[in-house]
């Protein structure tokens, strides 16, 4: 096997969503992702091998800005490093069908994830029709609207680990070790954590979302800053999982252009009999609960059809069926699934520990926020200062009271004395 990290030129598909190209244009990340174009073109020239990294953008038509002013100077940018660049708006790709399912899920609660899932299904359906599986080697599925890539060494390390699988005839997912540095202040208190729980079930079959960030004990104790670390500490190998993404994911292209498989559960075409226990059930038991839920059993006329494969409810937002999920999770949960359903090795999936993206969440770094910050606590410290009097108030009226209910026993007592004297 060769060594990780090497420059062996490969067959690079950059695919990502963005909001504003713009938004694109001001971050860093254009100046990563260039670095690893040049490093690329570099290897080409030296060695002749057919290596290219070739970026392709989904990007959201906003207001009345001129994305075309943006976006002949972002690609002229990209090209210079050796990038290969296909920006494509939104609405020339998205079917009507497309839109009313994005507008019919801009209502419902939680919807952003029902709509990342139809455009990222969209997205690869579009590169799907006009490429064969042979066309590319790795493909790297990235939210470009990230403060901080990943450094250029641990992407070639990346990208190694993803080819290599398909080599040794296995699919390989390669996740981003995505952290989020909370920062109150300029630097008072600075705290690193895994933030994209969401999106991660472990080997063991355990959510992390239900396990870190819905846990108010490991909210309070930052459990998520203790995960970052331990996955940091597991490096160089793999932090294994069933499903993660990070911020960023590398597939071997023939796992990510599986058939079978989709980002939009709606669209996922694997299917399932009674007797297809290897997709149906799982023969691992995960805390006495089988890795999929149901055993799936349809009967139609005296004979079990086929039904479509469905994500397990337990890794919904309300644990439903129909509840929302995390795209990745229903994308790579499909491909393990599908691996069984042909009786070929699982998927290898893991976080990179060195493959760190980064993104903020800055806790009252900015003057507005300090401001909101103040306000909140002058009002708490009124409402306290309010409540503070009333209770005075009462302990005084009570004391009072107690003060007169005793005046007047001792009077009665007093009187009751002379009574009986006389």
């Amino acid at each position: 096997m060769q060594k990780l990290g090497s420059d062996d030129a490969k067959r690079v598909l950059l695919v990502g969503l963005i909001k504003s190209v713009r938004e694109l244009y001001e971050t860093s990340v254009v100046d990563s992702i260039s670095k690893i174009c040049f490093r690329y073109q570099s290897r080409a020239s030296e060695t002749m091998d057919e290596g290219f990294v070739e970026l392709q953008v989904l990007y959201q038509q906003e207001g009345t800005d001129n994305p075309n002013s943006i976006i002949g100077p972002l690609t002229e940018r990209l090209q210079s490093a050796g990038c290969r660049t296909n920006f494509i708006r939104e609405d020339r790709i998205l079917t009507k069908s497309d839109m009313d399912h994005i507008e019919r899920s801009a209502s419902d609660t939680m919807s952003r994830y029902r709509k990342l899932a139809r455009l990222r299904s969209v997205q690869r359906s579009h590169i799907l029709s006009e490429h064969s599986v042979h066309d590319y080697d790795v493909v790297v599925n990235a939210d470009l609207d990230i403060v901080q890539f990943p450094p250029l060494d641990a992407m070639m390390e990346a990208i190694d680990r993803a080819s290599e699988a398909t080599k040794q005839g296995v699919g390989s997912v390669v996740c981003a070790n995505g952290h989020e540095t909370w920062t109150v202040g300029s630097s008072l208190i600075q705290r690193r954590l895994y933030y994209d729980t969401f999106a991660a079930i472990d080997i063991d079959g355990d959510w992390y979302y239900t396990k870190y960030a819905a846990d108010l004990w490991q909210i309070i104790t930052f459990g998520q800053t203790r995960l970052f670390r331990n996955i940091l500490e597991q490096h160089p190998s793999l932090w294994q999982m069933q499903t993660c993404f990070g911020g960023l994911a590398l597939y071997d292209y023939p796992s990510w252009a599986n058939n079978d498989c989709d980002y939009d559960q709606d669209k996922i075409a694997l299917r399932a009999t009674g007797d297809d226990d290897a997709l149906a059930i799982s023969t691992r038991q995960i805390r006495g609960v089988p890795a999929f839920e149901q055993k799936i059993e349809h009967f139609q006329d005296g004979v079990k059809a086929q039904i479509p494969w469905k994500l397990p409810s337990r890794y919904t937002i309300n644990h439903t069926p129909n509840g929302d999920v995390c795209e990745h999770v229903v994308f790579q949960q499909c491909l393990q699934a599908s691996a069984r359903s042909r009786a070929e090795p699982l998927p290898h999936v893991g976080i990179q520990p060195n493959l760190l993206i980064g993104r903020e969440a800055a806790i009252l770094s900015k003057w507005e926020d300090k401001v909101n910050f103040c306000r909140k606590v002058l009002l708490v410290l009124l409402v306290l200062y309010i409540i503070s009097i009333l209770v005075n108030h009462m302990r005084e009226f009570l004391e009072q009271k107690y003060r007169n209910y005793g005046v007047g026993a001792m009077r009665r007592r007093s009187s009751d004395g002379h009574f009986h004297k006389a």
